[in-house]
């Protein structure tokens, strides 16, 4: 003789497979659109995930396409200050930082932002280094970034170069 619970206890892993497929299928289309063919010419200029959690990155990017003329450093860092578009990522700067100059010697792209970057600390700073890093390694002639504030090093990057594959 079948019991009741049987049937609910069926009809319950139907739902939860049906369930679980769905949201595979909702990450086999993310995944589908990550592979996709970048716009020709674009860059990619990387954010700091909007839902951080610890099983995900805590960044990502979105493509951009510089204009043709003009400088392209200048360009990818304008365009990785602001916000960026949508609500899955947000910027990882404080409001108001600025370049104030930018200089590629030996493969080493100097950085001097504003007073603002300076109030980052901790993993707030790791992680703007990093979609810094990203973003502008991606540059020709570009391997590594020292980053300063108002032309003093940063406390515990003093010196140091900072790389993609770090």
């Amino acid at each position: 003789m079948r019991t009741d619970t049987g049937g609910h206890s069926r009809g319950f892993k139907v739902l939860c497979c049906g369930l679980v497929l769905a949201l595979c299928g909702g990450c086999a289309i993310r995944a589908a659109m990550r592979e996709s063919e970048p716009p020709e010419g674009s860059y990619r200029i990387y954010y700091t995930v909007a839902e951080a959690n610890s099983s995900g990155p805590a960044v990502d990017y979105q493509y951009y396409v510089p204009p043709e003329e003009g400088d392209l450093v200048r360009s990818l860092i304008s365009k990785a200050l602001d916000q960026p578009e949508g609500e899955a990522l947000i910027s990882p700067y404080p409001a108001g930082v600025s370049l104030r100059s930018a200089v590629v010697e030996n493969g080493v792209l100097s950085l001097d932002l504003s007073e603002q970057y300076g109030a980052l600390s901790g993993v707030r700073l790791t992680v703007a280094n990093y979609c810094l890093v990203l973003t502008l390694s991606q540059v020709e002639g570009v391997e590594a970034l020292r980053i300063t504030v108002e032309g003093e090093e940063l406390p515990y990057f003093s010196g140091k170069e900072l790389r993609a594959e770090d």
